[in-house]
């Protein structure tokens, strides 16, 4: 898995294909693949997506909106009772116990190049919420950075490799 952090339109999806296109279609992924699943090239993005079409796909961005939806419990993800319910098993410290969920994006597509916007800067909402989405987004992307092959962070369409 590669992952691409930045802030908001920064430029990182346009960077991922770019640099990553190739390396995909390395991996097995043909034109002709391609051309039999439209999907193949499709963009799984956090805010539209079904929690199984974000699963499979090997593009995904806003990964972040898609944390945002889990908290909310948004139904138009369609997350599976079983994978909601481990999802919202909590630490001693009250905080969701993400691991689960990291895992599981992580093994359903190691090939993926997942795109998320860094939201832990700047002031800190008043918002209980939008602290809290802060937070927690934070920690599964920590959890999934750990597990990525790359890591890089655009900054104006130019990327820097942090892992």
């Amino acid at each position: 898995m590669i992952m691409v952090i930045g802030g908001r339109c920064q430029g990182k999806s346009s960077f991922a294909k770019e640099h990553f296109e190739n390396r995909v279609q390395e991996k097995g992924k043909t034109q002709e693949d391609h051309q039999k699943d439209p999907k193949a090239d499709h963009w799984a993005d956090g805010e539209t997506s079904t929690w199984e079409e974000f699963l499979t796909s090997t593009w995904c961005r806003n990964f972040h909106l898609l944390v945002r939806r889990i908290l909310k419990k948004d139904e138009t993800l369609g997350l599976p009772d079983e994978q909601e319910t481990a999802l919202f098993e909590t630490t001693s410290a009250g905080l969701h116990n993400w691991k689960n969920l990291a895992e599981t994006i992580y093994n359903a597509n190691l090939d993926r190049i997942l795109v998320t916007d860094e939201i832990g800067y700047g002031i800190v909402p008043i918002d209980p919420f939008e602290r809290e989405y802060r937070e927690e987004t934070g920690r599964i992307c920590c959890l999934l950075a750990e597990k990525s092959e790359e890591v890089w962070r655009v900054c104006c369409g130019i990327g820097t490799r942090l892992k």
